[in-house]
């Protein structure tokens, strides 16, 4: 599977590529405006922060212990994984960097850490599209936010549930092992790390409008209604970390505002290497070096 979704990626690269020159695509960097990128990585630098503090904060209440340092790098772990995986499935590779009695717990946290991030993408995508698509689709969205809001607010119901339905085996014995984890977990942990998402996808939003306007002027109002809806390209499980599918659905959308292809693709190439791949560049380091890796029993400093 994993040579099909290469095989889709570089097709799609490919199918870009041809679709936007690459000489048009150099002409637009050349001639683009990068006073922005400055502010570009600060707010990239700033991304990482907020989703370190609230993959902590997650780790720490469901765990009871867990070090800072421990936190970052399980984090930085994930998203090598991610980047090489489709629908970023890779980040549950948090695990590996915990010890052997704790990666099942913390499969789960990275599973409930990333099921926040959906919904708060889908919350921005639904004000984005307010007064830009049709009701069904902003009713479509609005259920499908609704029932991942349940399952999040009502995370024990929904462990229940999977319990039920696989009360026997290997499935079962490691869920009741997840509901041990969710026992410590207050709402408060849970808030907060909803407050986070939704400031980490805000200042994600506010990026990819600087990145955009270094190349051509655009209204903050079309960036609210397209980036979203491109961020949910990362959940398809078409093409490794969303290579290719993410950058001709901007195009895509974008070009319905008049913007370039070019700047489009450049924009969105740019967030993908300043967000996603310049992380993962550090975490590798530490997935190389699993040896190095760190207990369970991490600090809770």
């Amino acid at each position: 599977m994993t040579k099909i979704k290469i095989a889709v990626s570089l097709l799609l690269l490919t199918f870009l590529l041809w679709k936007v020159h690459p000489r048009q695509i150099f002409h637009t960097f050349r001639d683009a405006n990068f006073d922005g990128l400055i502010i570009a990585v600060a707010l990239g630098m700033l991304m990482l922060s907020l989703r370190w503090w609230k993959w902590h904060i997650l780790v720490k209440s469901g765990l009871q212990t867990c070090s800072r340092k421990q936190s970052l790098v399980s984090l930085l772990g994930g998203m090598a994984f991610a980047l090489v995986t489709p629908a970023r499935v890779g980040e549950l590779s948090r695990a590996l960097f915990f010890g052997k009695g704790s990666k099942t717990q913390v499969g789960a946290l990275t599973f409930l850490d990333r099921l926040v991030d959906l919904l708060v993408v889908l919350l921005f995508a639904s004000v984005g599209a307010t007064s830009r698509v049709s009701p069904i689709f902003r009713v479509g969205l609005a259920l499908t936010m609704g029932v991942m809001a349940f399952i999040v607010i009502r995370f024990e119901s929904f462990l229940g549930l999977l319990r039920r339905r696989f009360k026997k085996g290997w499935l079962g014995a490691r869920i009741s092992k997840v509901e041990e984890v969710e026992r410590n977990l207050g709402h408060g942990a849970i808030v907060q790390n909803f407050v986070l998402s939704c400031c980490l996808t805000f200042v994600d939003l506010v990026t990819f409008y600087v990145l955009l306007r270094c190349f051509v002027p655009v209204p903050f109002s079309v960036i609210l209604f397209v980036f979203p809806l491109v961020l949910l390209t990362n959940v398809a499980p078409v093409t490794l970390s969303g290579l290719g599918l993410r950058e001709g659905t901007a195009i895509a959308l974008l070009g319905l505002f008049g913007i370039s292809s070019a700047a489009a693709f450049n924009a969105t190439f740019l967030s993908y290497l300043l967000n996603s791949v310049a992380p993962a560049l550090a975490g590798a380091v530490y997935a190389k070096n699993m040896k190095l890796g760190f207990s369970s029993s991490g600090n809770s400093n």
